[in-house]
């Protein structure tokens, strides 16, 4: 599974008790030259200010803000062991870190948060964010297709342009990367951001013209 985080939630815009601990990922703007960056703003059919429909579905279950890291065991998944003790101080999360399934394989990363008055260890923290997939659809593994992972209004890996507007709007900030040949040979994709506050979604749509990943961030669960 790649190694790379894109947090489309700047840690600059996030309040600064909540400052990231670790670095294991890279950035994914990284991966390919930016091209362009627009704002537009359309109806959309969900707002992702109403907690009610801001979840996402793995394996059939539901996961909502607030949840725990430990919830995952519900749709037979768990923290990779290494991380479970990794500790996180008050107030603050770290950067993605892998979600393996029953048979040990990497399908997604999750962004532990501790948003308590004490330090706590990582198996013990709120799920503070999801990233599943990859820059193309040719990169996802069977074992993270099985899962069959959705989002508010049905949107999961493989929905179109469409799918997506048709349930979140054009309120989205959109950057384009081109194909690149070296240092690595990448096809071009497009990266679509929601936020509103401490949450939002981010969709990365290939060059097929499917959405390849699928990235979930809320850093204040309680946020109304």
């Amino acid at each position: 599974m790649k190694k790379k985080f894109l947090g489309f939630l700047l840690c600059g815009a996030i309040i600064v008790s909540l400052t990231g601990c670790g670095n294991d990922k890279k950035n994914s703007e990284e991966n390919g030259e930016a091209k362009s960056g627009s704002k537009t703003e359309t109806k959309k059919t969900y707002s992702i200010k109403e907690n009610e429909t801001f979840y996402f579905k793995v394996n059939g279950k539901t996961f909502k803000a607030g949840d725990k890291v430990t919830d995952l065991s519900k749709a037979d998944l768990k923290l990779k062991p290494k991380y479970e003790d990794e500790s996180i101080p008050k107030n603050r999360y770290l950067m993605s870190k892998p979600v393996i399934d029953k048979d040990e394989k990497e399908v997604f990363d999750i962004i532990p948060i501790n948003l308590t008055d004490d330090k706590i260890v990582a198996k013990e923290a709120t799920i503070a964010g999801i990233e599943i997939g990859d820059y193309n659809t040719s990169k996802v593994s069977e074992e993270t297709l099985a899962l069959d992972f959705e989002v508010v209004g049905g949107l999961k890996l493989g929905s179109s342009y469409e799918d997506m507007v048709k349930v979140l709007g054009e309120d989205y900030y959109k950057t384009e990367f081109e194909a690149k040949e070296s240092p690595v040979k990448m096809p071009a994709y497009t990266v679509y951001k929601y936020s509103s506050g401490y949450k939002g979604y981010e969709f990365i749509i290939d060059d097929s013209g499917k959405v390849s990943e699928i990235k979930w961030n809320n850093y204040s669960y309680d946020e109304k």
